[in-house]
């Protein structure tokens, strides 16, 4: 990867995020956005199996939290979220769901 004039490096994504994949076949939770690739707003749907905490943030390729957009206590259930992208520049960015029972993240892009 390359960055506005500060060279070029090369991470692997482990070192970037700890991730702890999940999917909705395993009763945990989920998440998805769409579309993919992103241009003005996204649509970022998940699903949660009970009543717990949970925080969503956006990260970048170097793994710094861009934003919070969501960081609260939840009723089981799917919820919808409209995320206004138009603060991101074009670029690979991650959507990270965190609750008491694991991680979903997601990949997108910004065009």
């Amino acid at each position: 990867a390359g960055s506005d004039g500060y060279g070029i490096w090369k991470r692997p994504l482990a070192e970037i995020l700890s991730l702890n994949e999940l999917s909705a076949t395993n009763n945990q939770l989920s998440t998805k956005i769409s579309p993919n690739p992103v241009n003005n707003s996204a649509n970022i749907n998940y699903q949660l199996p009970l009543r717990e905490p949970i925080t969503i943030k956006i990260i970048d390729l170097t793994g710094r939290e861009i934003t919070t957009l969501l960081d609260e206590v939840k009723e089981k259930g799917d919820f919808n979220l409209i995320y206004n992208t138009s603060n991101l520049t074009n670029g690979l960015y991650f959507l990270k769901a965190s609750t008491s029972k694991g991680i979903s993240v997601t990949k997108f892009i910004k065009e």
